[in-house]
């Protein structure tokens, strides 16, 4: 029972390494969402409390949450040394997980403005 317990705390800490990964990633879909975006979110949610647009918003960031567990979840290779694990190949599945996660939010943001080009171009959100 006492080797399971030592087993998870060893591998807690490259855990929070991925926490923090993916609140970075979450905080740069909101900055390339608005950057992408024609309006301001913040005016749309808060002042004109456009609830199509926040929903909008919530399916987003989902798919960006399934693109980030997706790129977590992948096989990547587990090594496990004396050094809690902080290896080279560590690293370089971090860096694999973020990189597909930012390909992942540019994917989501130009289906987005795709969608908004060629399917609801009689719409606008800043006029509803």
């Amino acid at each position: 029972m006492a080797e399971i317990f030592m087993d998870v705390l060893e591998q807690f800490p490259r855990g929070l390494v991925y926490v923090a990964l993916g609140v970075i990633v979450m905080a740069i879909a909101r900055v390339a969402q608005d950057l992408t975006t024609p309006y301001k979110i913040q005016e749309q949610l808060n002042h004109k409390d456009n609830v199509a647009l926040a929903l909008s918003i919530s399916g987003y960031y989902l798919g960006v949450i399934i693109v980030f567990l997706g790129a977590l979840y992948q096989p990547f290779a587990i090594v496990i040394d004396d050094s809690l694990g902080f290896t080279a190949s560590y690293w370089q599945d971090v860096g694999l997980v973020f990189v597909y996660s930012v390909v992942g939010i540019l994917v989501l943001n130009v289906a987005r403005i795709v969608v908004d080009r060629l399917v609801l171009y009689d719409f606008s959100t800043v006029d509803e």
